[in-house]
């Protein structure tokens, strides 16, 4: 999605990037692939945690 121009650092209608969405999924392999895409989304991440914190 990313070569097609998708911005992994866009928020959905709950204020949460694709990174928190892949923490409440578990889905380890989707969170490295964002992570390697946009080194950025680190500094974003601690908002991830908090969401699985919260699960």
């Amino acid at each position: 999605f990313c070569k097609a121009g998708a911005d992994p650092t866009l928020e959905d209608h709950n204020q949460r990037i694709p990174l928190a969405g892949a923490v409440v999924a578990n889905n380890i392999g989707f969170m490295r692939i964002l992570l390697s895409l946009d080194r950025t989304l680190i500094k974003r991440t601690f908002q991830a945690a908090l969401i699985a914190v919260d699960l």
